[in-house]
This record gives structure tokens, sequence and C-alpha cells, in this order.
């Protein structure tokens, strides 16, 4: 879960801002209150004569919007196949992916209502053809060290269970689809985990401070605040780390938060890689 490489912040104009209540959390910063003037109308600001064609262009416009929601609007983001995509996994050597997608991303930026980007949409993988990706271009090239089954050396023996989802300090790190939560843990540095049971699969969100209020049996909805990413050092010498450890599993399969795959060792049984189900949560499509 730790390394030091700097990851980028991506800004993808395809997604749109997050709900207002991830605003409340912003701090110091301050989004402008519009007031409008009393008494005025759109209608009395043209000429009666500019209203036909000003309607008629409204009218082509909403037209437009909704034959693209019935053809299932705008075309996504195509991105190279994972290594082992479309592996044979009858001899048990590949990791199977997570499939489906989920409702709405991790992690929401607490600064969306300053019209920054509201999701780090990064998603570092290896290619079929052995390359490196992360679903973005990422300017300053793909942290490959954030992947799934990134090697932990020197650290220790061991692969990574997870994809580091990239956050900043006071991000909100939400559920992403319907779901339980089964359990907590604890984690680096007073920083937590919650393990939450979803429609499909039981994810592992950990490496953040989760709210009080998440415990086991509390039901959670699509999109809701499960707590703030918060910055962590993994040593007394380590720079901090800010990010959301993202672990998919079969359903009620977890060993736990925080899992430990020895390199000796063959993966965790019911482990699932997350890679694909991100992907697609980011508005992708794997060809």
């Amino acid at each position: 879960m730790r390394e030091s490489e700097a990851v980028a912040v991506v800004v993808d104009p395809e997604m749109s801002s997050i709900p207002a209540a991830a605003a409340t959390t912003a701090g110091t910063h301050s989004a402008p209150i519009l007031t409008p003037y009393p008494n005025i109308s759109c209608r009395d600001t043209l000429p009666d004569a500019m209203w036909i064609p000003v309607a008629v262009a409204a009218g082509l416009a909403l037209l437009l919007l909704s034959q693209g929601s019935s053809s299932g609007g705008a075309a996504r983001k195509r991105v190279p196949r994972p290594r082992n995509y479309d592996a044979n996994l009858k001899d048990g050597t590949v990791v199977r992916f997570a499939q489906g997608q989920g409702s709405v991303w991790p992690v929401a930026s607490v600064y969306a209502h300053l019209g920054e980007a509201p999701h780090r949409l990064t998603v570092p993988y290896i290619t079929e053809t052995g390359g490196a990706a992360d679903g973005v271009s990422a300017p300053k090239g793909v942290n490959l060290a954030r992947a799934f089954h990134a090697s932990r050396d020197p650290d220790a023996p061991r692969f990574h269970a997870a994809i580091d989802v990239f956050a900043e300090e006071g991000d909100i790190i939400r559920a992403v689809d319907d779901g339980v939560v089964q359990g907590t843990a604890t984690g680096y540095v007073g920083l937590g985990a919650l393990v939450i049971d979803h429609p499909t699969l039981t994810i592992v969100y950990a490496e953040f401070l989760p709210d009080k209020s998440m415990k086991s049996g509390v039901a959670v909805k699509a999109g809701q605040r499960l707590g703030v990413a918060t910055p962590s050092k993994s040593g007394p010498d380590a720079p901090k780390s800010t990010m959301l450890h993202f672990e998919t599993w079969e359903r009620g399969k977890p060993i736990g938060a925080f899992t430990a795959w020895s390199k000796t060792d063959p993966a965790p049984p019911g482990l699932l890689d997350p890679t694909a189900f991100l992907l697609r949560t980011a508005g992708r499509e794997i060809v």
C-alpha cells in the first residue's frame, strides 16, 4: 500500500460535479453566493421578436439531449485491456477480475464546488502487451506501485492485493454502491478500514479516516460518505501519502482488511482484481 512516488492530479472533463454535500468539508475555501436580481425574469431581458429563434434553439437542444440519452449517451473513452483479461483461469494461477462497475467513483474532491475536477480517475495497470496504463494518461506517467499485484519489495516479500486510488487530504471517501458494513479495522497511524458487502461484491475500503457512524450492520447507499481521506506514513522516515486502498472480493469472502498476500503463497481465496471494475466505474470501455 506504500510507495514514495508522487502521483499526478488528473483533471478529467468527462465527469460531472459531485453532490453539493461534498462542499461542506471544504475548509477555508468558500464558494461565492449568487443572488438573483429581484423582479427581473429572463423574459424581460429580450425583445419579443427575439424569443422565437431562442425557443427554437432550446427545443432543438432538448431533442438532441434526449436522443443522446436514449442511445446510451456519449461514447465511453476506450482503454487497452489489462493483462490476463481474457485468460483461462481454470488452473487458478491468475486472479479473476471483479465484474460490473460501481455507481459512483469512490473518491470525491472536497474542492469540487470551486470548479476543480471532482474525481481522480487514474487506475494503474499493466496492459496485455506489457505496457503501463492508467485509463487517463497521467501527465507524469503511470504509477504502477499503486496497481493490483504490484511487488512490495523491499518493504516485504508480498504482492499488493488492491489498487490505491489517488486522493487529496480532505477528499470524501464514498460507497460505490448500496451495501451493508460487514466490519471495521484499524490501520496505519490511527487510520482505518471498512469491509462492505455490496450486491455482487464485498469491498475493503482502507487507509482513510472512517466516520464514527460507520459500524458493523450499518446500511449505506451508493455515493454515501464513508469518511475522509487523510495522509499517513508507513514509517518515521517515509513520506506522507494520501489514498484509498481498494480491495474487491467475492461477496462475503474477504479474510480481513489490509490483506497480506505473500509471494510464496497463492492468491487468497475469493480475492478479485479491481482493475476492470474501477475502469468501468470511471466511464472507460475496455477494448
